[in-house]
């Protein structure tokens, strides 16, 4: 048994009181934040910018925490991956000095920034339990969560989904670092005359959404009616899960997303 001052210099030496930021001020006001020990799901059909997002959220979590992150680009290339981070740099420095390739790549080869194409649960915990003992990680991002249930699947699809998600929720609590997950959405929102996601529309989830600290599901009404639709370049983000706060909607320009794929860098 602890006494509460204990606890509460426990907490202050590991930094929980504050959180890092989203890079988006709407999210943030929603959010309080991303905190240390966050197990963030984000989800969307395909298309929608649920990568675009979760690589935003990588960089802005790299930028303002100056700690280490690390990357699962499960779905992606290496190059795609890297070209994406450039890209992202250099829109982020639009309107100040520093933002050409050459600087764009300066500054990522100066962060703490690790890529892996890592899908093997096991193998995944022990190298992040490794680089724990190593130094503090900050922000650790899996695209996405069904590269990783695919090729961890023990039992049925339910309990192999559980069991991953509970596990990645106490490596984030153990490592004191947030986890970000993308998940894919099932087709069901496709059927319904109002295509929003819904929080049971998480694809072979078992308990991720129970197990999430805040869940982030995307929609953009420009790809369902182009024709008439008022949030042309708009992202309309539901926060459907938020442990620290109401279930939430807000809407971002699209082009404070944008990440330009470069043949050549």
């Amino acid at each position: 048994m602890k006494k509460l001052r204990d606890v509460f210099k426990e907490i202050e030496n590991k930094g929980q009181t504050s959180g890092i930021s989203t890079g988006f001020t709407l999210l943030d006001n929603d959010l309080l934040s991303m905190r240390p020990g966050d197990l963030i799901v984000i989800g969307s059909r395909p298309g929608v910018g649920k990568t675009a997002l979760g690589l935003n959220l990588f960089l802005n979590g790299v930028r303002n925490s100056n700690l280490p992150g690390y990357f699962y680009h499960l779905s992606e290339t290496e190059g795609e991956t890297v070209s994406k981070m450039v890209g992202n740099h250099m829109h982020f420095n639009r309107n100040a000095k520093g933002h050409s390739i050459i600087d764009a790549k300066d500054f990522l080869n100066d962060s703490p920034i690790y890529l892996s194409t890592e899908y093997r649960l096991k193998e995944i915990v022990n190298e992040l339990r490794v680089e724990g003992k190593s130094h503090q990680i900050g922000i650790v991002v899996f695209d996405t969560f069904q590269s990783i249930l695919d090729f961890n699947k023990n039992i049925t699809t339910h309990d192999s989904a559980t069991f991953i998600s509970k596990e990645l929720k106490r490596l984030a609590k153990e490592l004191n670092c947030i986890i970000i997950l993308t998940s894919e959405m099932n087709s069901e929102s496709e059927k319904r005359i109002y295509k929003s996601p819904r929080l049971d529309g998480l694809m072979n989830d078992g308990s991720l959404a129970d197990d999430a600290s805040a869940v982030l599901l995307l929609y953009r009404d420009e790809i369902y009616n182009p024709e008439t639709t008022k949030d042309r370049g708009v992202m309309e983000i539901i926060i459907a899960k938020n442990k620290r706060n109401n279930p939430s909607n807000i809407k971002i320009d699209c082009s404070l997303l944008d990440i330009c794929v470069l043949d050549n860098f």
